[in-house]
């Protein structure tokens, strides 16, 4: 009887099985279809050596000044796992705080989704449609190109995040780092991209009452608003094309990489606020009159000026965030008065009012 249980068991489980490893296939094919330009062979590499090659071929094209909309790259297949059609808690990475609506800490997550894994990194789809395919696969070689052209931002904001900075804060009685990071592309953002941190305690300290946290670290990108279809918000008024088609795809190829970087720093002020004076001070002030305008363009001139040093970044969307969101957020604060008290936070003394030196986080140097 029990033999006959277990066959009928094994029955059950094999065709959920054989349907989760078609669909992995099938996207797989599709994402590998997307890279086939500078794509090789892997199945006979180690993952290493699939790594190397990736690096050379990034490390080429940036050798030549080439942008990073032009750069062409394959992604790491054995890397890449479809964890399946579950909600985020099915991950296992939330036990200390699940998402729900009782405690409200990511509506945004609360839902079935397609998740993916790739290295640290978690990207979830709320459909598996054409867009959402290439989503998936520009978030795979964004994480590829900012490691590997920009190793100080992602030493700084990924590798050092996943570590505790100390076991003694100076605020609070806890200490944050990073165990993930999560790219979700849904309809959260106002305009292209918001951050989250979702909170997850981890016990304490060894002989100590100091409590650990090792946080998921979470960016949304709007699925939406990046489709190039509106005029006034999302890709369209960054690249200016005709094609709906072409403005995502600029974005994808270029303006993502940036988001990233950028919502990371939000993400870097939740990490950083127990043992950094500068970044508690900005903690702090979360919440007041405007201030939210302030850290974004703190944020936004900390993030542009490094990829201005470091190049690649389309010069056109560099233009644009400083027109349209420092210098209008700069007038917003002017007129209520808030442009000196809010600049305080950020740089303790000026003399001028170059706002650009002043509104500026000190993460990336």
């Amino acid at each position: 009887m029990k033999q006959i249980t277990n066959i009928l068991l094994a029955l059950i489980l094999i065709p959920s099985f054989t349907v989760a490893q078609l669909e992995n296939n099938e996207i797989l094919e599709n994402l590998k279809s997307i890279s086939s330009k500078n794509d090789f062979i892997q199945q006979s590499l180690s993952s290493t050596s699939i790594d190397s090659t990736i690096y050379s071929l990034i490390t080429a094209q940036v050798n030549i000044g080439t942008l990073n909309e032009k750069i062409e790259i394959p992604f790491n297949h054995q890397k890449l796992e479809y964890l399946g059609f579950m909600h985020p808690n099915e991950t296992n990475l939330f036990k200390a705080n699940p998402i729900s609506a009782q405690n409200n800490n990511t509506p945004e997550l609360d839902k079935k989704l397609y998740i993916f894994k790739y290295e640290d990194f978690y990207v979830s789809l709320e459909s598996k449609n054409n867009a959402n395919i290439l989503n998936l696969y520009y978030t795979l070689r964004a994480i590829n190109i900012i490691k590997i052209r920009y190793p100080e931002l992602y030493k700084n904001l990924f590798i050092n995040s996943m570590e505790f900075k100390t076991k003694k804060p100076k605020y609070g009685n806890w200490v944050n780092s990073n165990k993930a990071f999560w790219i979700a592309f849904n309809t959260n953002p106002k305009y292209i991209a918001s951050n989250n941190t979702i909170f997850l305690k981890d016990g304490f300290f060894s002989n100590s009452q100091v409590e650990k946290y090792r946080n998921i670290a979470l960016v949304n990108i709007d699925s939406e608003n990046i489709l190039g279809k509106s005029e006034t918000i999302g890709s369209r008024p960054l690249y200016n094309k005709k094609k709906n088609s072409d403005n995502h795809l600029s974005y994808l190829r270029d303006g993502l990489i940036e988001s990233i970087a950028h919502e990371m720093i939000h993400n870097y002020i939740d990490l950083a606020y127990t043992y950094n004076k500068s970044i508690n001070e900005i903690k702090q002030n979360r919440g007041k009159l405007n201030f939210v305008l302030a850290e974004e363009i703190a944020v936004l001139n900390t993030s542009l000026p490094y990829f201005i040093k470091k190049g690649g970044l389309n010069k056109q969307v560099i233009s644009y965030y400083y027109k349209n969101i420092f210098d209008y957020n700069i007038g917003i604060l002017k007129k209520a008065n808030l442009l000196n008290s809010y600049g305080a936070i950020f740089t303790k003394e000026f003399a001028d009012n170059n706002w650009k030196t002043i509104f500026k986080l000190n993460i990336l140097d």
